[in-house]
């Protein structure tokens, strides 16, 4: 099981594609614990991914057991082992966006998704300062359209390239930068627009 600890060992960061492709084939082979290692690896990234799309954690969770079940089911049919981190990425946007329509509620973001400790932390002002503006960009991300929060969750929470992106999406890469360059203009504007009303 040397991938297995591998794999446990990076957590923090992505193992390497090599590591993920063993897994899932392992699996595919009948090892469970090889399954449990991939939700490790995922289970924070696909609750990130969910987040952004559907605006609060509890359904955001949902999501993502919705997404662990699908990818035990379909991962012994997964046919090529290779493409397996686009697919579950791609699963994730797909049943976040299927989540928020078939709700019909655009809900406030109501939360703040940040993993980081409090060390020796900010000031109580510095605090109230921070939560304002990460409420502001809740507000402002809450405006636009789950395709538009999926995309900039994929850019800039996941770190992915325009292909990588359009890879996931089956997109082409032109119409993922136009999707990105459209969405980063609108948070711009909702961000002015809440600014605008603070000072009012």
């Amino acid at each position: 099981m040397a991938v297995k600890s591998r794999a446990t060992q990076s957590i923090s960061g992505e193992p390497s594609s090599q590591d993920q492709t063993r897994l899932v084939q392992q699996y595919c082979l009948g090892d469970r614990s090889a399954f449990a290692v991939l939700v490790q690896i995922w289970e924070h990234r696909l609750l990130t991914i969910a987040y952004r799309v559907v605006g609060n954690v509890h359904d955001a969770e949902e999501v993502r057991q919705i997404v662990l079940l699908k990818l035990a089911q379909s991962l012994p049919k997964l046919d090529d082992p290779a493409r397996f981190a686009g697919w579950l990425r791609r699963c994730a946007v797909n049943e976040a966006v299927t989540w928020l329509r078939r709700r019909g509620a655009e809900t406030k973001r109501r939360e703040t998704f940040d993993a980081a400790g409090a060390d020796a932390g900010p000031t109580p002002p510095e605090q109230a300062l921070a939560a304002e503006r990460s409420q502001r960009l809740q507000q402002a991300l809450a405006r636009l359209d789950p395709d538009a929060r999926a995309v900039l969750s994929l850019r800039f929470d996941e770190g992915m390239t325009i292909r990588q992106i359009a890879e996931v999406l089956e997109k082409p890469p032109m119409t993922v930068h136009s999707q990105i360059a459209r969405a980063v203009g609108q948070l711009r504007q909702r961000l002015a627009a809440n600014s605008e009303e603070g000072i009012a």
